[in-house]
């Protein structure tokens, strides 16, 4: 019977925050589904106008998700019939902007988002900008990890590592985010075009991998 081990190996990796997320969010409510789209449109307009003046050409603000849906309101008739009342439509238009850390761009967005007239909902992350990359890593250091352990315990029980026999990862995704968060509108960060003085936290992210090795004796035979 052939031997093995196996061994769960832990990847870690702490990047600097390299990029800047802005989500943003236009939502609106009309009775009328034409003047709602109207709306919207003109919203739009408004918005990469404003990101115009902080330098953002019109294709930089990307569409994640456009949803327009009826809203129905519950009410009782005149008899004390509950009833589904129609009352309109809603739209809620969600976007993103990125780039580059950069203190002083990120006031002047801030500050062109906060003088919109179409009221913007917007937050702001910091991520890395190459997240495949930072995957890779991830990877190779639970694959060291784990064979450092596997060397080791083969070692301490006077075998030797032989092929490696297979690989389970337990990858449940990893977005690379920065805890860092800003909530412009309590701070009033929103309303200044000064460098703002922000060192986001690190960006830390783990995962395991379970790996298994055949093992062999100190000749290099297997059983």
């Amino acid at each position: 019977m052939k031997r093995t081990i196996t061994v769960t190996g832990t990847g870690a990796v702490r990047l600097n925050p390299d990029l800047i997320v802005l989500p943003v969010t236009l939502a609106a409510r009309d009775e009328d589904y034409s003047a709602l789209t109207a709306r919207s449109a003109e919203a739009l307009e408004a918005l990469r106008a404003a990101l115009a003046t902080a330098g953002f050409e019109a294709d930089a603000l990307k569409t994640l998700t456009l949803d327009i849906h009826p809203v129905f309101e519950g009410e009782h008739d005149a008899k004390g019939v509950w009833r589904q009342v129609f009352r309109g439509y809603e739209l809620r238009h969600e976007l993103r902007l990125r780039f580059p850390v950069d203190a002083a761009r990120l006031a002047g967005v801030l500050s062109a988002l906060a003088d919109c007239p179409a009221r913007p909902e917007f937050s702001v992350q910091f991520t890395v900008a190459e997240p495949e990359t930072a995957k890779r890593a991830l990877l190779a250091d639970a694959a060291r990890d784990a064979r450092a352990k596997a060397e080791t315990l083969s070692a301490a029980a006077g075998a030797a590592l032989g092929s490696l026999l297979a690989v389970r990862c337990d990858w449940n995704g990893a977005d690379f985010r920065s805890p860092t968060r800003l909530n412009c509108a309590e701070a009033g960060l929103a309303k200044t075009r000064a460098a703002i003085d922000v060192s986001p936290e690190e960006v830390g992210e783990q995962v395991s991998a379970v790996f298994v090795w055949e093992l062999k004796d100190k000749s290099g035979r297997g059983d």
